[in-house]
């Protein structure tokens, strides 16, 4: 049986090990930051990617290392590899110290966040170059700006993550991820509409309608206007706003819809895996 210091001296070992490989972790990050560079530069943030290589890694771990806290060191590892490819802040519209810890955890340590007091505001600093990205919440409190942002047209601007991306349980608003970021999709994604219904269409009815197309859609919020009322729905799939599967999926409503807007597509957030059933 190997004695206490033996056993501390393995884990030193061990720490070593992996210290070696984040470098070249890092220095990947670097080469790949040059490839880019070659090709007109690309996004610093790949979400879809994340979330594959997440879902790997728990699936791999099959509940031998703890799902959560997993998820947050390699949430660290993508925040240092994509500060090492181009330095970039977020602007986050925050309002409790509950969401700002499920940003934080989401974006890691090494990002700077810029304070934003309003979903507004945000924007306005990622459209001064001063934050590549934003998070906004999405709840009735904000619905009317984000009904207001998916009437201009979002200016490039869509909805790239939920976060936070391992479901904690916590009863927190959605927040999203926003910013320029090709939307690509992850294999098990969903998609953010805002539906302009006629008035009088309640939460209950709109989801009895979708379910009619085989879809059991999520609703977030709903903000009345003088044209009918919108309603935040968050629908199973990747889409985007010219899918033809759109078409079939809102048809029930096709007599009360009066428009559409695709506000992002995104990795679908992973719920916590049940606990190992395997025995020693």
């Amino acid at each position: 049986m190997a004695t206490l210091d033996e056993l501390r001296a393995e884990i030193d070992r061990i720490d070593g090990e992996i210290l070696e490989l984040l470098i070249r972790r890092i220095r990947l990050a670097g080469d790949i930051a040059r490839r880019k560079a070659e090709h007109g530069d690309g996004p610093v943030v790949r979400p879809a990617r994340e979330a594959a290589i997440l879902r790997r890694l728990v699936e791999l771990a099959a509940g031998r290392f703890p799902a959560d806290a997993l998820v947050r060191i390699w949430r660290e590892l993508f925040a240092a590899t994509g500060r090492a490819q181009r330095p970039y802040a977020v602007a986050v519209h925050a309002r409790s110290c509950a969401e700002r810890e499920v940003v934080r955890d989401h974006l890691g340590s090494v990002v700077p966040l810029l304070r934003a007091d309003s979903c507004a505001h945000a924007l306005r600093l990622v459209r001064d170059g001063r934050a590549e990205l934003a998070v906004l919440p999405l709840d009735e409190a904000t619905a009317g700006w984000w009904w207001r942002f998916a009437e201009a047209g979002g200016d490039g601007l869509g909805a790239a993550a939920r976060l936070p991306f391992l479901v904690r349980g916590d009863d927190l608003p959605p927040l999203f991820l926003v910013g320029r970021v090709p939307l690509e999709p992850s294999g098990r994604d969903r998609t953010l509409l805002a539906l302009l219904t006629e008035h009088g269409l309640s939460r209950s009815r709109l989801a009895e309608v979708l379910a009619r197309a085989g879809d059991v859609p999520a609703l977030l919020a709903a903000t009345e206007t003088p044209e009918g009322t919108v309603h935040f729905v968050e629908v199973e799939g990747f889409h985007s706003a010219a899918d033809p599967r759109l078409g079939p999926l809102l048809a029930p409503l096709a007599d009360r819809l009066l428009r559409r807007v695709v506000l992002g597509a995104y990795p679908r957030p992973m719920a916590p895996p049940a606990p190992s059933t395997r025995t020693p």
